[in-house]
């Protein structure tokens, strides 16, 4: 009894085994294609700048702000952020 036991596992586990096949050999390396949808991806949220925003990258420091945002720390009453909505 013990044996067919054994003869009927072994051959279910050798039926089972052919849905572990590909049709695509392992060594071949990836498809043409391969990577396609993370370029697709970045170039979609990328957006290029004018050249106006190109030359404007200088934000001038603002010594009351940064004095109020450090008192609000030390005192531990640092406002909730603010929602923004963005334009169509």
């Amino acid at each position: 009894m013990k044996n067919m036991t054994k003869l009927i596992l072994i051959m279910a586990s050798a039926a089972l085994t052919g849905g572990c096949v590909s049709t695509q050999p392992a060594l071949t390396g990836p498809s043409g294609s391969f990577g396609a949808a993370i370029g697709h991806n970045i170039d979609v949220q990328a957006i290029a700048p004018s050249a106006a925003q190109k030359s404007n990258t200088h934000i001038p420091a603002n010594p009351k702000r940064r004095a109020a945002a450090r008192e609000n720390y030390e005192n531990g009453t640092t406002p909730e952020p603010q929602t923004t909505e963005t334009k169509k």
